[in-house]
């Protein structure tokens, strides 16, 4: 059997549809707030591509369910999936955006952590 005797994948062509533009403003937003925070621990990080999945905008990365879908997922195992940058000048790089996705995930971890800490437990008599 030769490889050219092997069926041909389907390709699914990426698209921006109306409910991946939706979720790409919103992971945009997350990362648009993370920047700063990210920035004050880490400057030397990469700035996010113009035409990056996590910057909002017309452009299809941002409003493509298939890309913001592998994002998020590389975003859950990231010791596990690199989300990489697509500009070819970048490949094999993390993608900047996902990186301030993923500070932003970790902050928000610490952030309720330190939160329920905080809060005082009501002693048996119901007084605080």
């Amino acid at each position: 059997m030769k490889i050219t005797d092997l069926p041909t994948p389907k390709l699914i062509r990426n698209a921006r549809t109306d409910e991946g533009a939706a979720l790409g403003v919103e992971l945009a937003r997350l990362c648009d707030n993370a920047e700063p925070q990210a920035r004050l621990v880490e400057p030397m990080l990469p700035t996010r591509c113009n035409s990056c999945a996590f910057r909002a905008g017309p452009h299809v990365a941002n409003g493509s369910p298939q890309t913001l879908i592998a994002a998020i997922d590389a975003a859950a195992r990231p010791r596990e999936t690199l989300f990489e940058c697509h500009e070819p000048n970048r490949l094999g790089c993390p993608c900047a955006g996902w990186l301030f996705f993923l500070f932003a995930d970790e902050h928000n971890k610490r952030r309720s952590a330190q939160s329920s800490a905080a809060t005082p437990e009501k002693a048996d008599n119901g007084e605080v």
